[in-house]
């Protein structure tokens, strides 16, 4: 299906149950990059919510999963668009869902991985048609810190990286001035420019999504919510701290908050029993999602929160 935002059309796919039910439903929204409905990007396959839809149309739960603008089959520009404007995609997207009809009971979830756990509360403060939220892998730190910090992991990656491909790594990136110094430079070039994208070595970027996230208050995003949230973190996201789920619970109403961090799941919402590492990403990908996280979302949705 299909569906305008603001000059753009936005491009996705609604899964539903079999039959005539009514039926509460999901919108998904991505995390940062440029992601298909499915999280996928020409680089490489996430297949998150794809997976999640089907297993939700299962269990008598409707979503929509749609791409990026600039993506898929989506129209507009990605590398001009602003975190801002994502907001406003989101939100064109609950108003479709909306004048959809699911039935008389049907109710609208949003359910949001990583930047996109930042999006649904802005969305969901928006609009009080939204039953409830789903926040995976969210994060309350800055975005400053949260590249520093994953900068910093990956130097300790290739700094534990063994033979000759562990060797040529850490040469090639002691030619280059290593993560740490990349980012510094990276954060410069970034808030030192005015226009919504820029040139950095040999790769384009959306440089006015990065200042707009650089300038969020991470508190005033997740602040105000009237209606319920669940969090879930992963104990092995090296992308966004497990931890923050329990900052981000003070800044909404506990009463209809609820947490879980899950053992050994990744920020790719995939378990991982060793110690965790961006060099593992490759072969988590080919595993399919927790099944914990996929049940604790089936029956937090069931269980008619916001109704």
């Amino acid at each position: 299906m299909s569906f305008p935002a603001g000059e753009n059309t936005l491009a996705g796919t609604v899964c539903l149950p079999d039959g005539d039910e009514s039926v509460p439903v999901i919108l998904f929204v991505h995390g940062s990059g440029p992601l298909d409905r499915n999280e996928n990007t020409q680089s490489g396959k996430l297949d998150v919510f794809n997976q999640i839809a089907h297993y939700l149309a299962e269990h008598g739960i409707g979503s929509l999963r749609y791409d990026k603008r600039g993506c898929g089959q989506s129209t507009g520009s990605y590398l001009t668009a602003g975190h801002l404007d994502l907001v406003n995609d989101a939100q064109a997207a609950v108003a479709f869902l909306l004048e959809e009809d699911f039935g008389e009971k049907a109710e609208i979830h949003v359910l949001g991985h990583s930047e996109g756990s930042v999006i649904a509360p802005q969305v969901a403060r928006n609009d009080s048609r939204v039953a409830s939220v789903l926040l995976l892998c969210p994060f309350s730190k800055s975005l400053k810190q949260i590249l520093q910090a994953q900068a910093f992991k990956v130097q300790a990656d290739v700094s534990g990286l063994g033979g000759f491909k562990g060797s040529f790594i850490r040469l090639a990136m002691k030619i280059q001035g290593g993560p740490m110094s990349s980012h510094r430079k990276l954060v410069q070039k970034l808030e030192n420019s005015t226009k919504p994208c820029i040139r950095y070595g040999f790769k384009k970027l959306n440089a006015k999504w990065f200042r707009e996230l650089f300038a969020l208050n991470m508190k005033d995003a997740y602040m105000n919510l009237s209606c319920p949230a669940l969090l879930v973190g992963g104990q092995k996201d090296i992308q966004c701290d497990p931890e923050d789920v329990y900052q981000i619970r003070t800044w909404l109403d506990k009463e209809s908050t609820e947490v879980h961090v899950i053992a050994d799941m990744t920020h790719l919402l995939r378990r991982d029993h060793r110690e965790p590492s961006f060099f593992h990403y490759p072969g988590l990908m080919k595993e399919p999602i927790d099944g914990e996280l996929l049940h604790i979302i089936q029956r937090w949705v069931i269980a008619g929160h916001g109704s």
